[in-house]
């Protein structure tokens, strides 16, 4: 009997997260449909002028409409029953080059910088999802850490080169009642209510995460660090 009531909790839990779920997707891509809408309505009404900065809107809502979809379609991807990646060899270091180069306009107008020990290591994974991995995680790190301030990122192998694990800290603190609730989906800290994105950065991380067999730890006391472990 405990084992079946144990059973019905977690079903009635997973239900309310369903729901919930579908509650916040709807939340958020209602909002920019709204804007749209209420902004399309002024101009076919002649209250709204359609004009550069009317059209520059409009396209910045469809592009967060962009965002949120197209994360939703990998997330779901990652979560299918029996989705497995195909991975190769990929060079840890030459993805957090080129990464960081991508970021280093976006870090130096926040006041940032980056410290990275780009130790050539080697690991098993999928290219593109590993990409995105780190893409989520570096960025999280420019918009939320606080500024001025140094981004350390540092890599750790084996004797045989292979990659270990991988942490990111920044400068910064994220609410203690919020770090259970880091990963789960369309969860926001208070800094990052107001912000762009699709709110399933961090879900997508702990996704790719999970679908290579990896585990991922955050710890936030002063400093805000994120630890892959590959192993």
């Amino acid at each position: 009997m405990k084992l079946q009531k144990k059973l019905q909790e977690n079903l009635l839990h997973e239900e309310r997260l369903r729901r919930q779920w579908a509650a916040d997707i709807a939340h958020d891509l209602r909002s920019p449909v709204t804007v749209l809408r209420g902004q399309l309505e002024g101009v076919a009404d002649g209250v709204l002028k359609l004009d550069e900065h009317r059209i520059a809107l409009f396209l910045a809502e469809t592009q967060k409409l962009t965002y949120m979809i197209n994360d939703l379609s990998l997330l779901t991807h990652l979560e299918s029953p029996g989705y497995e990646v195909h991975t190769e060899q990929v060079r840890v270091d030459e993805v957090l080059n080129h990464l960081l180069s991508r970021f280093e306009v976006q870090a130096k107008q926040r006041g940032m910088e980056f410290s990275y020990n780009a130790t050539p290591l080697l690991l098993q994974a999928d290219l593109n999802l590993f990409t995105r991995l780190l893409d989520n995680l570096i960025s999280n790190a420019v918009r939320y850490g606080t500024a001025p301030s140094t981004i350390t990122i540092h890599n750790e192998g084996d004797s045989d080169g292979n990659a270990v694990q991988l942490s990111f800290e920044n400068e910064g603190v994220i609410e203690e009642a919020f770090l259970p609730r880091l990963f789960d989906r369309l969860s926001r800290a208070e800094a990052s209510r107001t912000s762009e994105g699709s709110g399933l950065g961090l879900s997508i991380v702990k996704a790719i995460v999970e679908a290579h067999g990896w585990n991922i730890a955050v710890t936030s006391n002063k400093k805000t660090k994120f630890t892959l472990y590959f192993t």
